[in-house]
């Protein structure tokens, strides 16, 4: 029997998982393997800016570089760093043979600044590749350049194929890398993911006519929008171009999800509304997500969009880890007249599938099953994420079995904001997280303070197996208290063998009970997904 490993399409597969150093030691030492491997090598190099990690396939006599003996200052074994690549002559055309050979490979690359970036982009624009393209079949592009390499970075960037870029990250300015906005969609037919910081618009000085930044803004985003595949959008800008975007966007025929970033800071410009502030009635966009406002300045721009078509709503005042996001505090009024605002809104369709918000209030509030029993009327609810600051969330294992039942399609459920610690013993216990993944078959992240002291029996099926739940993949919940680490772990190993994040937050300078707790998590973490209890949190996106 033929060994399975002999096939070329099964270790594809299988380098796809590998690290990048790891794939670079395979390639080193099994010979049998090199071709693939190489490829997955070439594959990853993205870290490295654009270009430069396949430049050191040029033939040796084309180049040079400075080796830079690094000496650690305690012990440690001393390294070198390369630095400062140049060619040192005239590049010929079979020169990009071993070159091409590699980058054919490339899907992800970053095109940043570098030192000598005048002389390498001069000698490969003077001497193109065969063919005019470098890397043809390149999926992601992510441009981070210095403006005084933006006119060389702008001829580059038509020698990679943009015509075969799926995600494009960027700047969008007059002097930045990226197409104008008059051919935006020729030369990028194939975009679908986008991701703009409209320079124009988030670094506007004072001084500058707010028209002209709302001129530019719209352009771009219609070039955008004339984009036959483009379905995702994120756009960092001021609330001064905001409404804009969004009426352009909304017209769009493919755009489906709309991001938003306003980045005005804590000193944010007033939303202008043109005077033919109207939505169409139906629309691809399905998806609005607004970061960077006031619950009330949120509510006047989604108080405008048709709920026939668009169906997920996420407010998000600032980063959860942002802590200007305090300069946005509001009231508990504020929140629940957010919340009965956009019921009022979607209730006619029962068109609403998510809903997140998140922000600071000024005096945390308390949540009750009340709170939130008018969003019972959306039956296809998939995420529900109130991430404030709440003195009391009086949920219990039987509320949260209500709430499971109230939406059989629910996936994410998450209250309470974990980097604020809780000043009262949490009603709800394991027994709610069983709750929702047993009465919805999709349920993946739970995200609430619960009480981990009392650890559930196992239930097992009729010839004595424990039944297994594979659909949960996050647990996140604060600064839950617990005493047996081990035993939970355990638990939870067997229970929810697909659980794969467990993030939970403890005050860095609390007494020896907090420390003792957060230990004990440790030992969950470590049982339940094999990670290092110091492993850094991976974010929950839905």
């Amino acid at each position: 029997m033929a060994n399975p490993m002999d096939l070329p399409e099964l270790r594809e597969i299988i380098f796809d998982y590998f690290d990048p150093f790891d794939i670079r030691s395979v390639r080193l030492v099994c010979r049998s393997w090199y071709p693939e491997a190489d490829q997955a090598f070439w594959r990853s190099a993205h870290n490295a800016p654009m270009i430069w990690s396949f430049l050191r396939l040029f033939p040796e006599d084309a180049w040079a570089e400075d080796m830079i003996k690094e000496i650690p200052e305690f012990r440690g074994t001393a390294r070198v760093r390369r630095e400062n690549f140049r060619f040192i002559r005239d590049l010929r055309p079979e020169d990009w043979i071993p070159v091409l050979q590699r980058t054919r490979f490339a899907r992800v690359q970053t095109m940043a600044s570098m030192a000598n970036a005048v002389n390498v982009i001069t000698k490969i624009l003077a001497c193109p590749p065969p063919g005019g393209v470098v890397l043809p079949n390149l999926k992601v592009l992510h441009v981070f350049v210095f403006l005084q390499d933006v006119e060389l970075h702008k001829r580059l960037l038509y020698l990679i194929n943009p015509s075969s870029l799926a995600v494009f990250t960027g700047m969008a300015d007059e002097n930045t890398v990226g197409p104008d906005p008059n051919d935006f969609a020729s030369a990028f037919p194939h975009l679908t993911h986008v991701t703009l910081m409209m320079s124009s618009g988030s670094f506007l000085r004072w001084d500058i006519p707010i028209s002209h930044a709302r001129r530019f803004n719209i352009s771009v985003v219609e070039a955008l929008a004339t984009c036959p595949r483009l379905s995702y959008v994120s756009l960092s800008l001021e609330s001064v171009s905001a409404v804009d975007a969004l009426l352009v966007a909304a017209r769009s025929s493919s755009i489906k999800r709309l991001v938003l970033n306003i980045r005005d800071g804590k000193f944010p410009r007033q939303l202008i509304y043109p005077t033919d502030y109207a939505l169409p009635a139906h629309s691809t966009l399905g998806q609005l997500v607004l970061t960077g406002l006031t619950l009330a300045d949120a509510r006047c721009i989604v108080e405008r969009v048709c709920p026939r078509s668009v169906h997920t709503i996420d407010l998000l005042h600032a980063d959860a880890e942002d802590e200007e996001q305090d300069h946005f505090a509001e009231d508990e009024g504020a929140l629940f007249s957010a919340l009965q605002s956009i019921h009022s809104q979607f209730l006619p369709y029962r068109s609403l599938r998510g809903l997140s918000l998140r922000g600071s209030l000024a005096v945390p509030a308390t949540l009750k099953l009340d709170d939130i029993r008018m969003f019972a009327a959306f039956p296809n609810l998939t995420y529900l994420s109130l991430a404030h600051q709440f003195t009391y969330i009086a949920l219990d294992d039987a509320d949260c079995a209500t709430i499971a039942g109230w939406w059989p399609k629910l996936r994410l459920f998450g209250v309470g904001d974990p980097k604020h610690p809780q000043e009262y013993l949490p009603e709800c216990t394991l027994k709610a997280v069983l709750a929702f993944v047993t009465r919805c078959p999709e349920f993946m992240a739970f995200q609430m303070p619960l009480d981990a002291t009392d650890i559930p029996e196992v239930e097992v099926d009729s010839r004595g197996r424990p039944l297994r739940y594979w659909s949960l993949t996050t647990l996140a919940v604060g600064d839950s208290p617990i005493d047996d680490g081990t035993g939970l772990g355990a638990y939870l190993s067997t229970v929810y063998p697909g659980l794969s994040m467990v993030d939970y937050r403890f005050p860095e300078n609390g007494d020896e009970e907090i420390e003792r707790q957060a230990e004990e998590w440790d030992r969950v973490k470590v049982a339940v997904t094999g990670k290092s209890a110091s492993d850094p949190p991976e974010p929950v996106f839905m």
